[in-house]
């Protein structure tokens, strides 16, 4: 019987785990929560995050990481996949202290964390620190 409560624990666990897949609320044990199919920490500030990306109010994780077209690393449908990552795309400004800056090989602007940004030299880069996108 105690396996059977072990077993149970560990797939509650499995679930709740941040960067795993998700559907529902449910589907997340707090104090992580589903957003952008993910299981995912609140945030306010990429200081928050331990990838120090926020986006729009949860962090980015690991998992967000690698996205290509292959079917399990693809992006939520909110998210676009650059410069090898899922992130938000932006026009101006970005939430949660990230920059928005125009991406690497694909066309638009993402948000990114202040930290990978190239220094500003042409304006393109815009300070961050409201949701304008």
């Amino acid at each position: 019987m105690a396996a059977l409560a072990l077993v149970a624990l560990s797939a509650c666990d499995a679930v709740s785990a941040v960067g795993v897949w998700c559907q529902f609320p449910v589907d997340c044990h707090r104090p992580n929560e589903c957003s952008y199919s993910r299981c995912r920490a609140r945030c306010v500030l990429g200081s928050d995050c331990p990838t120090h990306l926020c986006l729009a109010g949860h962090c980015a994780v690991e998992q967000d990481r690698g996205c290509t077209t292959i079917p399990g690393r693809t992006c939520a449908d909110a998210l676009v996949c650059a410069e090898d990552r899922c992130t938000l795309r932006c026009t101006t400004s970005c939430a949660g202290g990230a920059l928005c800056r125009p991406a690497v090989g694909a066309s638009g602007s993402i948000c990114v964390d202040p930290s990978e940004a190239p220094p500003v030299s042409d304006g393109a880069i815009t300070d961050a620190g409201h949701d304008g996108a």
